[in-house]
This record gives structure tokens, sequence and C-alpha cells, in this order.
């Protein structure tokens, strides 16, 4: 039996100790003591690690020791990956085939932004051994805030029109529109302050990004919008509960007066059965 559970316990607990322990061997301290007699209780030997540690570069962001515009910089430019997650939370709860197309045009101009840096081959201003990728040409995190910046001001400002009547409404979109440019400007400028990218990259970045966003937008419109009636009559879509949103001018007002109608009719049933019984 105990032999089973050093088995089992092995990677959570010996194999760190040993790690640990095998770290510590440089200097002598009691930590390197007391790790020796854990091992040695436990029937293992002292070994020489060689795991090669590695991080994880999607999210690894240098910034400057005790600068604090450094880690603010640094902060900002997890946006992107802050977006995806959103956008897939998005697909998952609502299943629309809007945030989907959006989500999917994302992703190609993700694709495209790595087709085109090993083409260019365009090294970054500084060398980096954890560096998510050694070439900079064009800024991939430019390229996404441009398209995310400029298809959402796009979807604000023409198809959510009606949304955004009102003076109060007008004020939201405004404000909508100002928070996406400086969220955009921010990350952009962080890419350079870091020394991630030069001022070209992100600049050449940017205009791809807003370039392609646009084109997608119209393109989705005119295009792919009118086939969505069609897409969730398919079985699959069905199966999935997607759904087209295209006719409804205000998702949340709709969602919102219908689940408060529901929640009255089947409160009157309840009392109804109630005062029958």
């Amino acid at each position: 039996m105990s032999n089973i559970l050093d088995i089992l316990l092995y990677p959570f607990i010996w194999r760190p100790l040993k790690r640990n322990y095998t770290m510590s061997l440089s200097t002598s301290s009691p930590e390197a003591d007391s790790y020796a007699g854990i091992i040695q209780e436990a029937g293992g030997e002292p070994e020489i690690d060689q795991t090669e540690w590695s991080p994880v570069k999607l999210t690894l962001v240098e910034y400057p020791k005790d600068d604090t515009v450094g880690f603010v910089y640094a902060a900002a430019s997890l946006a992107p990956l802050v977006i995806i997650v959103g956008l897939l939370t998005l697909i998952l709860f609502r299943r629309d085939l809007w945030t989907i197309t959006f989500f999917s045009n994302l992703m190609l101009d993700e694709l495209l932004n790595k087709l085109l840096k090993n083409m260019i081959k365009s090294p970054r201003p500084m060398e980096r051994k954890d560096a998510y990728g050694k070439y900079g040409m064009p800024s991939s995190h430019a390229q996404f805030m441009g398209f995310f910046t400029a298809y959402l001001i796009l979807f604000i400002c023409l198809r959510q029109h009606q949304t955004y009547r009102n003076f109060f409404g007008k004020v939201v979109r405004n404000l909508l529109v100002m928070m996406l440019v400086v969220v955009n400007i921010i990350v952009c400028l962080s890419r350079v302050y870091l020394s991630y990218h030069t001022l070209l990259q992100v600049c050449v970045g940017q205009g791809i990004g807003i370039t392609l966003g646009s084109l997608m937008f119209f393109g989705v419109t005119h295009f792919v919008a009118p086939l969505f009636p069609a897409i969730v009559s398919w079985k699959i879509s069905e199966f999935l509960l997607i759904r087209d949103t295209n006719v409804i001018p205000n998702v949340l007002l709709f969602e919102y007066v219908i689940i408060r109608q529901e929640t009255r009719a089947r409160l009157r049933q309840t009392k109804n059965k109630k005062s029958i019984q």
C-alpha cells in the first residue's frame, strides 16, 4: 500500500522535494539537510535534476524593474488575451453568429500576422531569450488591437445605431468608442516602450489591422450576414443552439423584456395552482 502511495504522490510531493534539494546542493544550509532527510525517509536518493524549464510565452511580458509605467504597459499588453477569453466566453454562453464570425475573423487576422512575420523576418529591437517569436514585423499586438478596434467601432456605430438613438445612448456610444481608441493606443505604446517592437513595426501592424478589420466588417455585413438565417436552420446549429440576432436592434433590451414577461407569466401560473389547491 505504501509503495502505491509513493508512486501516486511522486509527481506532486517527492519529485518537487528532490528538485528543491538538488537546487540547494550548491550551498550547505539547514534546508538542504532537511530535504535530504525527507527524501531518504521516503526511500529515494538525491539526483541531479535535468529538467529544462520554460515559461508560458503567451502571457510572459517583461518590464524594467521598479518601473511603474513599465508595469502598467506590461499589464496593458495582456489586453489581446483578455479579449480572446471574453469572446470565447460570449460564444459559449450566447452562441450568436455575429460573435462567432467576429472571433473567427480575429483568428484569421492572427494567422495573417504570423505569415507576414515569417515572410518579412524583421528582428525585434531587443533580443529576448523567452520572447514570443523572434520576428517583429508587423506587431501582432498592434495588428490585433487595430482589427478589434476598427471592427467593433463600425459595429457599434453602424449595426447598433438604433440602440444609441437617444441622448444617453449617444453618450454611451461615444464613451465606448473613446475607450476602445484609448486602449488601442496604450497597447501600441506599450510594445514600443517595452522594446518588443519598433515604432515602424507597430505602425505597420496598426495599418494592417485597421484596414483588414474594416474590410472584414463590410464583407460580413454584405455577404455573410444574409446567410445567417440559413445557417441557424442547419441541424448542427440547432443542436449547438446557435442563433441569429442580426434583425434585433437591441438584444439586451429584447432579452430583458422577454425574460420579465416569462417570469411574470410563470409566477401567475404558480399562484393559480396554489389557489386551486
